[in-house]
């Protein structure tokens, strides 16, 4: 059997931060290694282009899209995070060898493996795919220590595959 095996069942619990919903939005929307080469060139690329030309234009276009990167996506994820006070609603969550379990205040919801399609994960928190769009977000404050998230980091790709 496996190292994760004999740590089952996991828990965790917690809230979910707005820090915490704010980073899920930017992993979310991260795109894949390959295409944020591409975007890491294309960018590189405008601001030699911008250097040469001084292009108002240009430089604008670079604004708008750093602006809306660094302010507008974070303000609307705050926002969106304060409007919905269930989404800091106290939660537990169970992982076992059927899948995870998560209880929120009475409200239990199973997620077997075989129903995650996919996952993404940073140092702060991991995001589980049952569909193309819509996740469960699982934040590493929810773990008591952070060698048992490394546990149920390790425990995704091994039930899931690596993340996406």
């Amino acid at each position: 059997m496996s190292e994760s095996a004999t740590v089952l069942p996991l828990r965790a619990q917690g809230r979910i931060g707005e820090v915490d919903y704010v980073a899920a939005q930017f992993l979310h929307l991260r795109p894949p290694p390959m295409v944020l080469s591409l975007l890491g060139l294309a960018l590189g690329a405008a601001v030699l282009a911008l250097a040469l030309t001084r292009s108002p234009v240009l430089l604008s276009t670079l604004a708008v899209l750093a602006t809306y990167g660094l302010l507008v996506m974070p303000w609307r994820a705050r926002r969106r995070y304060r409007a919905s006070p269930s989404i800091a609603a106290p939660m537990a969550l169970s992982i076992d060898e059927q899948g995870l379990r998560f209880d929120r205040g009475g409200r239990e919801q199973q997620l077997r493996w075989e129903q995650l399609g996919r996952w993404r994960g940073s140092r702060r928190v991991v995001l589980l795919y049952p569909v193309k769009s819509g996740f469960y977000l699982v934040p590493a404050s929810f773990f008591e220590r952070p060698q048992d998230f490394e546990v149920f980091v390790e425990l995704l790709r091994q039930r899931v595959g690596s993340p996406h």
